[in-house]
C-alpha cells in the first residue's frame, strides 16, 4: 500500500458550502470537494500556475496535482449540472 504524502495548502476557503438557490439543501444530494482538490483548482485556474509550477507549490509530482485539478473539475462539474451542493472539507489530510 502507497503512503499519501503530505500536501503544501497555503489557502484555506472562507465559504465552504455552494448550493443551487431555491431549493432547501436536506433535498439535495452533497459532493465532497476535498481541500487538496480544492487548492489545486485554485492554483490552476486562478493564480495561472502550470501543472509543473503548481506541483512545487503544493510539495506533490506534476501528475498528482494534474489528477487533483481534474477530479475538482469534475465535482464541480457534475454538481452545476445535476444541481448538488458543494461542500469544501476543510480538514486537510496528515499522513
Amino acid at each position: 500500500m502507497w503512503k499519501r504524502c503530505h500536501r503544501h495548502i497555503c489557502w484555506k476557503p472562507d465559504v465552504l458550502i455552494f448550493k443551487p438557490a431555491g431549493i432547501e439543501r436536506h433535498n439535495l444530494e452533497e459532493i465532497i470537494l476535498e481541500l487538496d482538490e480544492y487548492e489545486a483548482m485554485r492554483l490552476a485556474d486562478i493564480d495561472g500556475l502550470t501543472m509543473q509550477s503548481g506541483g512545487e507549490t503544493m510539495k506533490i509530482s506534476s501528475a498528482t496535482f494534474n489528477r487533483l485539478v481534474q477530479n475538482a473539475h469534475t465535482k464541480i462539474a457534475n454538481a452545476i449540472v445535476y444541481g448538488k451542493v458543494i461542500k469544501i472539507n476543510n480538514k486537510p489530510f496528515i499522513p
